[in-house]
């Protein structure tokens, strides 16, 4: 079984894991404790073409308790 970061590494280097961390760290900047979404969700959006400040704002729904 591959491990999801094992494959994101050899498909996108380390340019898809460290835009997911920004994103994870704009919510701690801004006062989230636990960003809301899942580092493999971010991930996954970026994949499919969502940029930075989309998923920023989708994980501010899901927080708000929009699904």
């Amino acid at each position: 079984m591959v491990n999801i970061s094992d494959k994101i590494l050899s498909m996108k280097g380390n340019q898809l894991v460290k835009k997911a961390y920004e994103i994870q760290m704009d919510w701690v900047r801004n006062g989230f404790l636990v960003p809301p979404l899942h580092f493999k969700r971010i991930v996954s959006l970026l994949q499919r073409g969502f940029d930075k400040n989309d998923i920023y704002r989708i994980g501010c729904d899901v927080a708000a308790g929009f699904k």
